[in-house]
């Protein structure tokens, strides 16, 4: 196991049942089975102010899935950096781009202890999938990343999504660290965007 492997299982161990999670709350929006009380609490309180969350979020997962499969099957993209990816569920990116081209890299990116976990655990055995622990707020250290070093290949167009953006959105100190532009700008070749 390398540096960067032990440094995400040890954000991953610091799951904490008895703290809301933006990744579980989104992933119980989508149907999944992934949370704890706290959350279910959190996505009954966003219910009775949102009651079109779930079907907003299964949008927002469709559009997702739209966007990887047209960036892998009209424009060749053929790597992936999923920013804010969460819990792993149906129709990840990795699966959406891997269908339009069976080597398509796909690294995904999140702060999230659950996320981390699920990823790491279920992502452990492929060979052109990722997961690497950090937060959108840093563009630059992300990019150094050893995990994303070593899977992306700079001189070639990443595509990249923006999952569940509101967990810098309400931010306000780390907001223009964390926009499109700034990413954009850390990149020297050009990059394929996809808000979700």
């Amino acid at each position: 196991m390398d540096q960067a492997d032990d440094r995400d299982r040890r954000r991953a161990s610091d799951v904490n049942p008895n703290r809301p999670s933006i990744a579980r709350v989104y992933d119980l929006f989508l149907g999944g089975k992934d949370n704890y009380e706290v959350d279910r609490y959190v996505y009954q309180q966003v219910l009775k102010v949102a009651p079109e969350a779930p079907e907003v979020t299964r949008a927002n997962r469709r559009w997702l899935g739209e966007a990887v499969e047209r960036m892998a099957r009209e424009a060749a993209i053929d790597q992936f950096l999923d920013l804010g990816s969460g819990l792993p569920t149906n129709e990840n990116t990795h699966e959406v781009a891997q269908r339009c081209n069976p080597k398509a890299t796909v690294v995904y990116l999140d702060n999230d202890p659950t996320a981390i976990s699920h990823g790491l655990a279920l992502l452990a055995d492929e060979r052109y999938v990722h997961f690497a622990a950090g937060d959108l707020g840093e563009p630059e250290a992300v990019l150094a990343d050893p995990v994303i070093a070593n899977a992306l290949d700079r001189r070639g167009p990443p595509g990249s999504s923006w999952g569940c953006r509101c967990t810098t959105s309400w931010r306000p100190s780390r907001r223009a660290r964390s926009s499109p532009r700034t990413w954009t700008r850390s990149r020297p070749a050009p990059t394929w965007r996809s808000p979700t």
